[in-house]
């Protein structure tokens, strides 16, 4: 999966595989489950499948 996010003016985004939500952001993993990345809530833009054909 992918989170788009605001980065300043203009938007950005990071692969993950998985994603928990924290108190103030999502946390994101990869396929072993160690965290890759956070994104402030308000920064989050949106998190769509990617296709894995």
């Amino acid at each position: 999966m992918k989170a788009v996010y605001s980065a300043g003016r203009a938007n950005d985004s990071i692969e993950c595989d998985d994603v928990s939500e924290g108190e103030s952001g999502l946390y994101l993993q990869d396929a072993s489950g160690n965290n890759i990345g956070y994104i402030p809530y308000d920064s989050l833009l949106r998190v769509e499948p990617t296709d894995e054909r």
